[in-house]
């Protein structure tokens, strides 16, 4: 074999290679839910959309965002029409059609509350105080495996945060639950944050937010390489430096 036969040969390789492990620009599903995500100035900002830009840099390549409520975001996942979606919990049915990184990015500690209208005579002191309750929930979302896997609880689910609120301040509801730092935000430009409050019931317990990949997306090709950025994400400080920027906001 010549020299100049080798050389094309190794050339083509490199090629194919270039072709065949060359990012495409990343389709990643994003809901509103700040501080992880908000639109504001006509660009998506958040904690989750600067650590999907934190891997894209690494990865040299771009990112095409495809904004979606939380149940279809997962279902384009599901079918393989977007490729990422970050910060959501770890379960085995979305294990089938998801490939999670081996670990979570960050974990939250923050307790599940149980929200009331201020006024209500209703009263949440366990879990058995939520039977025969409405109880609006977040289309597709997971809170806890004894409330998911509940089917005698009375659950009426919606697609935004907002429409929870206004479905508890019109009495359409008795409850919802959530976290603290996700409620708030859509509390704050009026009174609604007077008119509501967290029932004596809570849920604790710690939560894995994960950079989960569609199993139909050519990124499950570089996982080990997505697990290595991520770990070099989390040593190097920079994950808990996107969380005290956002927080301080």
């Amino acid at each position: 074999m010549t020299f100049k036969r080798l050389f094309l040969i190794v050339i083509f390789l490199l090629m194919y290679s270039s072709k065949s492990y060359a990012f495409l620009p990343i389709k990643v599903g994003v809901y509103i839910e700040p501080p992880y995500v908000n639109y504001v100035n006509n660009e998506f900002v958040g904690i989750n959309i600067d650590i999907i830009k934190s891997f894209a840099q690494r990865l040299n390549t771009e990112l095409i965002y495809t904004p979606c409520p939380f149940i279809r975001c997962i279902l384009l996942v599901k079918e393989g029409q977007i490729d990422v979606v970050v910060g959501i919990q770890k379960s085995p049915e979305r294990a089938k059609y998801m490939q999670f990184l081996a670990q979570p990015f960050s974990i939250q500690y923050y307790p599940l509350n149980f929200y009331l209208l201020q006024d209500s005579q209703l009263t949440i002191n366990n879990y058995n105080d939520l039977k025969k309750l409405r109880i609006g929930t977040i289309r597709g979302a997971l809170y806890f495996d004894t409330f998911d896997q509940d089917n005698a609880l009375i659950k009426m689910p919606v697609t935004t945060y907002e429409q929870l609120i206004q479905l508890l301040l019109k009495g359409r509801i008795d409850t919802f639950p959530e976290r603290e730092e996700s409620i708030t935000p859509w509390l704050s430009p009026d009174n609604t944050k007077q008119q509501l409050k967290a029932a004596s019931f809570h849920f604790q317990k710690a939560v894995g937010s994960y950079f989960a990949i569609s199993k139909k997306s050519q990124l499950v090709d570089q996982l080990q390489r997505l697990n290595d950025i991520q770990q070099l994400l989390i040593t190097s400080g920079k994950i808990d430096e996107i969380y005290e920027k956002w927080r301080e906001k």
